[in-house]
């Protein structure tokens, strides 16, 4: 992993330890527990929605072969001229 997924990680994970023991006290165990599941719950479905709005991939421009077999853009004949991309 890298350092921003590793810190990432202990970040949550610290967060939602912290969440399960200020709720248990007045919550007991099993409540708080669920409390603490169903924030997390709301953050991953945060966060999956949030997925929805990055941009997506742009197809390579180069005009390769590679390019060219996965049809993203067509071959041209002249040289001075860019590839089509197909979008």
């Amino acid at each position: 992993m890298m350092t921003a997924q590793q810190s990432s990680l202990a970040v949550g994970v610290a967060t939602l330890g912290t969440l399960f023991l200020a709720v248990s006290p007045g919550l007991g165990t099993g409540n708080a527990l669920v409390v603490t599941l169903l924030v997390q719950l709301g953050v991953v479905a945060v966060t999956g929605l949030l997925n929805l709005r990055l941009p997506r991939a742009v197809p390579p421009c180069g005009g390769g072969a590679a390019s060219r077999r996965l049809g993203l853009v067509r071959r041209v004949r002249s040289s001075n001229r860019r590839p089509e991309i197909v979008a």
